[in-house]
């Protein structure tokens, strides 16, 4: 369970964080008139993403929502995870 949930926050956390990267540098090529500038230089997209890989790695490490006895013997409570309840 604690995996499941850890890989459904790093997945999505990971899409929007470059999802952002992505659709700044998109607005910025109409703003400037396509003329090929860039908005950030490559050192600062690669420190943008070693810098926000901190909070996904805390999440991973400290994510546990349930005791692992609970959840091995409540098996019913991965249901949640599938159906998009949780």
């Amino acid at each position: 369970r604690w995996n499941y949930r850890r890989a459904c926050k790093f997945t999505l956390f990971t899409f929007w964080r470059n999802a952002f990267q992505v659709l700044m540098i998109f607005y910025y090529t109409f703003c400037c008139g396509f003329s090929g500038t860039v908005l950030f230089e490559d050192w600062i997209r690669l420190s943008f993403n070693f810098l926000c890989s901190f909070p996904i790695m805390a999440t991973g490490c400290f994510d546990q929502d349930l005791m692992d006895t609970t959840a091995l013997q409540n098996p019913s409570t991965y249901i949640f995870g599938r159906e998009g309840r949780d």
